[in-house]
């Protein structure tokens, strides 16, 4: 296995309860335990995991939903109860 199904992705837990996920990236430029300032820069935009194009899946959960499980077929696979982002713009 190389490659979940979001491929290469970051995931930020915010201090409002949030937690987003930013996945199908070709590059990640943060690491585990680093602070990200607002505007930062989390990635690069790519075509990794089950993708059909580049592209960036962004998704919005609760804090207290999201987990990390093993996929069934390959990876990390993030999951959790989806929040719809256009609530917190």
């Amino acid at each position: 296995c190389n490659k979940g199904a979001y491929g290469k992705f970051v995931v930020v837990k915010h201090e409002n309860n949030l937690t987003t996920l930013y996945s199908h990236l070709s590059l990640q430029k943060v690491k585990v335990g680093d602070t990200i300032e607002r505007g930062g820069l989390l990635g690069y935009s790519g075509n990794t995991g089950y993708a059909t194009g580049p592209h960036l899946h962004f998704s919005v959960f609760s804090s207290q939903t999201f987990k990390m499980g093993l996929s069934r077929v390959c990876g990390l696979l993030p999951y959790g109860g989806d929040l719809n982002p256009a609530d917190y713009l």
